[in-house]
């Protein structure tokens, strides 16, 4: 099954540090995090409205799933880069 680290629709997680610079998120277990935008949730609505998932938080305010690399999509969507 093709994964995270090769789909159009995983970001790299960033961390801003106390001088507003943006990193890319340590890694966890020896792999990189990312977030699946295709499953992101903003103000109560779907940002994607042809996912077959969806993140939500209790407050239905903003919401996406953090997957690692590896994770296995049906969703996924060959990076074009």
């Amino acid at each position: 099954m093709k994964n995270c680290a090769t789909c159009k629709h995983a970001e790299p997680n960033m961390e801003t540090d106390v001088n507003g610079i943006e990193t890319e998120q340590e890694l966890f277990n020896g792999q990189r995090v990312y977030t699946c935008r295709k499953t992101e949730m903003r103000y109560r609505e779907r940002v994607d409205e042809t996912s077959l998932a969806v993140a939500q938080d209790a407050s239905g305010y903003n919401a996406a799933l953090e997957v690692l690399e590896t994770f296995g999509c049906v969703m996924h969507e060959e990076n074009e880069s």
